[in-house]
């Protein structure tokens, strides 16, 4: 077999793009999307998936959700690594969380501790690393 050209090809899909609904290939390299392409027409791949008969579509963003956070007197029932979990097999890409900010701290202090919660920065080690999942800044009054 030649040098693969993609890490990954998803062949005979009805793919949903902005711009259209129809047959396409789509090339993936390096966990990234590269080309979505005529029927037929993308070059060999180390792995190929056969999706006739299936639709491919984005994957959704959740721009709101509050993850392993307290929320008055209660705390809410998923954690990072569940609720990622959950939202990736319920077609979930991407997450927005709100990092809230604690009764005399600063957004700054907001942030860091957010990113404790969530396992650091490094995705390998994290919940961050099942799907994106910026922050969104929740500022209280002081």
């Amino acid at each position: 077999m030649p040098n693969p050209m993609f890490d990954l090809a998803i062949v005979g899909a009805t793919a949903v793009t902005p711009s259209a609904v129809g047959a396409a290939d789509v090339g993936v390299r390096a966990g990234k999307i590269e080309t979505v392409a005529a029927p037929g027409t993308l070059g060999p791949a180390a792995r190929t998936i056969d999706a006739r008969g299936m639709l491919l579509m984005p994957g959704a963003v959740d721009p709101h959700t509050h993850l392993d956070a307290e929320m008055y007197d209660s705390r809410t029932a998923d954690d990072f690594e569940s609720g990622t979990i959950a939202a990736a097999a319920g077609g979930v890409t991407s997450i927005i969380d709100y990092a809230l900010q604690d009764a005399g701290g600063t957004p700054a202090d907001a942030i860091a501790r957010w990113r404790g919660v969530m396992g650091g920065d490094d995705p390998r080690n994290s919940a961050e690393g099942h799907i994106r999942n910026p922050l969104r800044q929740a500022t209280t009054q002081q």
